[in-house]
């Protein structure tokens, strides 16, 4: 007898043992088996002789500890041979692997780009020193009702009082400059010295601001962005040090800033100068930042600074009573301005097409696991074990789902590209990392990540499968016997359930995304925005602080533009609809009890010119517009909106009455006249009160020129800038915009969710008939030949098509219902975002489960007909 024979016969016996006594798993005998072969013939004949007495007298325990150092390599060959013949069985079938690498891809690939997004504005820390420490400051109620901003001399105490809670607290006034040579105005902002310290931002050339440099009479320095510095001056090196015009006043350059570093609160500004604060306690125009030392929580600074807010309210009741503070972070601030919640809704939405991407692609799997039950069975009658085959196939899934992701990178590129560019240039100065937005390497390992984690999870049903295969069965029965087991069928209508919840879910959200934006659009605004175009100029502040300086301009550049060619009429207001800003005061009407400062409403409000009303078509109701007698030294006069007249006159002429106004309503205005509500800043649910008053009785430096103009928006801003030079050559226009073009950007948020979800919400109908189709035609395709006996006993095909439609419907129906439930859960958490839809809509929920019940019963339907259309000879004959 040969070693190698009696080796074996040792070696068989040593394994029934162990068996029997159980110290070994059937892994590690099946290791020892191959690795005592490769051992017999390695090393020194000595060795040689060792290992095989070892053997033949059963001492195995040196044998196995040998073995369990091998154990790891050969997991690892084993783990390439399974990539290896996953990769030969790809190319075996490419319609599979081609669907389904597309269909994984092009959900990998959207979801990938919404988290790019979701990553840049909600996960990624701002790109600031220690963003937990900022938080945002701004006036409130003592019923915690939002005011606004802030004033100088409450500023100015609160950076004297910050005590051991702030290291530094900000506030800045966002204007716009003229700079030298100059035919547009450039965005800027006044800030305290301290502003880039507190972000914790150092200039990439120069410094910030000095705390000497915030006092009157000071130097005039500014700091620039690296954009502007970039365009404007070229990226001259020796730029800083430099003084340059900026509204007709020479100014020293001190600093240039990092790329791409701006404060989303503050919008697009390009420019910083010092902010001086004055004595002002009424006028609160300041928004304000603040960093709060290590180790204090946002419940102590906000106990504190509203110690200080009641001690000032004590001190200076005229001004401050009734009033405190409220403070956020300086993210959820952002958040709340920048879009993180529609990106987070639209984020769930994108990964429940995922899903329904990986629940065809696990339909599939499926199908062609049953397909290959006979490879299966025959493998594990030679020897093969059954966790061995459950590996395989998961390793064939996951390489996959590793193949989508890789192309699903391209869809994310071209996704991300899609968004940016969606996103208005003027928008992009709200949000924060707006710069960043692309695929990068987080990015990158998330889609891996997705990737991995949904192979594993959608691999395991098929893989399980195989395992549990009966090898005596498998080996006897044909495929679709197999393909009609229960455990694979009723996989299948648990995923027809699954997917058609899902689709309704992404379905209705979508449906009241895009209604919600359908009524924005079909909302009567308030004026006629066709043909309207306006400009935008801020005065300069070193030479406009006259009242009658300020209305001499206006009246001059008002004339120039009315002479130009193309412009119909043109006028003037401040805070128009749209235009990204507007003013609010308190407000009482006089002959009544005045309320406690705390409970007086408010009431937007605008200066405009006499024409205002007539060019931006907005209706007069009552009474007259203002009129060029309507001066400084006249009686102070006021026309009111429908929203006003509905909160305070109630069956009462508004005419003639009189309304007291500003912080301590101390201005009286008589109501002249009565005009239809208007839009304001946004497409909000109502229309809030609103006052306005002639710019002659009210000197603004800011004004908005509107114009009706037949000329193209490129050749009219060309003509307003030289209008405005002419009049003042140090002064420019700060932008010039349709009035279309301004509702587009206030919309962009809505316009891009809808856009997006619209897209998903149809991809998720289509994945969503596709699967149903799939697994109902796999269900035909494994009965048939139950339906080839029952036409033979005599059913009519018309029953055949009757029973294959009521099963496929059924499961529908259920995954409807199951549906319905959740949708009603996710648009509940949409409602915030919803323009004038109910979250509860009935005829969305209703519309949309009819539309997937049609669709689904058309997936039914064509199974169906194949199913009544089986020849029974044949289908006997092959049984």
């Amino acid at each position: 007898m040969s070693a190698l024979s009696q080796l074996k016969s040792v070696l068989d016996g040593a394994l029934r043992r162990n068996r029997m006594e159980g110290d070994m798993d059937a892994e590690l005998r099946f290791h020892m088996a191959k690795y005592t072969e490769d051992l017999i013939n390695s090393g020194s004949k000595r060795e040689q002789a060792e290992r095989q007495a070892r053997i033949e007298f059963g001492h195995l325990e040196p044998l196995k500890e040998e073995c369990r150092e091998a154990r790891g390599l050969r997991l690892w060959d084993e783990t390439l041979q399974d990539l290896r013949y996953a990769g030969r069985m790809l190319r075996k079938s490419p319609g599979f692997a081609a669907v389904a690498v597309l269909t994984l891809a092009l959900g990998i690939g959207a979801n990938t780009s919404i988290f790019s997004v979701v990553n840049a504005w909600v996960l990624k820390p701002l790109p600031y020193a220690n963003p937990d420490q900022l938080v945002a400051i701004y006036s409130a109620d003592v019923k915690g009702r939002w005011l606004g901003n802030t004033s100088a001399r409450d500023l100015d105490d609160w950076r004297k009082e910050k005590k051991d809670v702030f290291e530094d607290i900000c506030g800045w006034l966002t204007s716009a400059y003229t700079l030298e040579n100059g035919d547009e105005s450039v965005a800027g902002a006044r800030v305290n010295a301290e502003f880039f310290r507190m972000l914790g931002v150092i200039p990439q050339q120069g410094r910030g601001f000095l705390r000497q440099e915030e006092q009157p009479g000071a130097p005039q320095v500014a700091v620039l962005s690296h954009e502007l510095w970039q365009n404007r001056f070229n990226g001259d090196p020796a730029l800083v040090g430099k003084t340059i015009l900026i509204d007709g006043v020479g100014v020293s350059i001190v600093g240039i800033m990092p790329e791409g570093f701006h404060l989303p609160l503050m919008g697009p500004v390009k420019l910083w100068r010092p902010l001086t604060l004055g004595d002002d306690r009424r006028t609160r125009l300041l928004p304000v930042v603040a960093r709060m030392k290590p180790g204090v929580s946002l419940a102590r600074a906000t106990s504190y600074l509203k110690t200080v807010a009641r001690r000032l309210a004590e001190s200076y009741p005229a001004t401050n009573s009734g009033r405190t503070v409220q403070l956020r972070t300086l993210r959820e601030e952002i958040g709340q301005q920048g879009g993180s919640q529609e990106a987070l809704i639209v984020f769930w939405l994108v990964g429940c097409v995922l899903l329904l991407a990986c629940s065809n692609v696990a339909n599939l799997a499926v199908g062609r696991a049953v397909g290959r039950q006979k490879e299966m069975a025959v493998r594990l009658a030679i020897g093969a074990g059954r966790g061995r085959l459950v590996r395989q196939l998961l390793t064939e899934n996951v390489m996959l789902f590793l193949l989508a992701a890789a192309l699903s990178v391209l869809f994310a590129n071209w996704g991300v590209r899609w968004i940016a560019q969606a996103i208005p240039t003027e928008v992009r100065g709200y949000l924060p990392n707006s710069a960043v937005l692309r695929v990068d390497a987080s990015t990158l390992l998330y889609t891996l990540g997705i990737a991995l984690a949904t192979g594993l999870l959608f691999g395991i049903a098929p893989a399980i499968q195989a395992g549990r295969i009966d090898v005596n069965h498998a080996l006897k029965e044909n495929t679709a016997r197999l393909s009609a087991g229960g455990g694979s069928a009723l996989f299948k209508k648990c995923l027809i359930v699954f997917e058609t919840s899902l689709a309704l879910v992404v379905l209705v959200a979508a449906g009241l995304l895009v209604k919600g934006l359908v009524r924005m659009h079909e909302k009567d605004v308030g004026f006629n925005p066709n043909g309207l175009v306006t400009a935008r100029v801020e005065l300069s502040e070193a030479h406009y602080t006259d009242p009658k300086r300020i209305e001499a301009f206006k009246k001059a550049v008002l004339e120039q533009v009315r002479m130009l060619p193309g412009i119909r009429a043109a006028a003037i207001g401040n805070f128009i609809p749209y235009g990204g800003n507007d003013g609010s005061t308190v407000y009482s009407i006089e002959g009544r009890p005045v309320p406690a400062p705390a409970d007086r409403p408010f009431t937007l409000f605008d200066t405009v010119s006499p024409d205002y009303f007539k060019v931006m078509g907005i209706p007069l109701l009552r009474g007259r517009v203002f009129s060029e007698v309507d001066r400084a030294d006249s009686l102070a006069v006021g026309i009111v909106n429908q929203a006003l007249v509905r909160r305070q006159f109630q069956g009462q002429d508004p005419l003639g009455q009189r309304i007291r106004w500003s912080a301590n309503l101390d201005h009286v205005v008589m109501i002249v006249g009565v005009v239809k509500d208007a839009a304001g800043q946004d497409d909000t649910d109502r229309a809030y009160p609103q006052i306005y008053f002639p710019n002659q009785q009210h000197a603004i430096q800011g004004m908005t020129f509107v114009l009706r103009t037949d000329s193209a928006l490129q050749d009219t801003a060309s003509s307003v800038r030289r209008a405005v030079r002419a009049v003042d050559s140090t002064q420019s226009v700060l932008r010039v915009e349709t009035m279309l073009g301004l509702m587009a950007e206030r919309r962009a948020p809505y316009i891009i969710v809808g856009q997006i979800s619209s897209f998903f919400a149809a991809l998720a109908l289509f994945l969503a008939a596709l699967g149903i189709y799939g697994i109902m035609t796999y269900s035909v395709a494994a009965r048939k030949q139950e339906f080839g006996i029952r036409l033979a006993l005599g059913a009519a095909r018309r029953d055949l098509v009757s029973l294959v439609m009521r099963q496929g419907l059924k499961l529908t129906v259920i995954g409807l219902a199951i549906g319905l439930a959740a949708a009603f859960g996710v648009t509940y958490l949409m409602s915030s975002i919803l323009y004038q839809v109910s979250p509860t809509d009935a005829a969305t929920f209703a519309l949309f489960s009819l539309v997937l019940l049609l669709v689904a019963g058309l997936a039914c339907y064509v199974p169906a007909r194949r199913a009544s259309s089986i020849q029974p000879t044949r289908a006997l004959r092959s049984e």
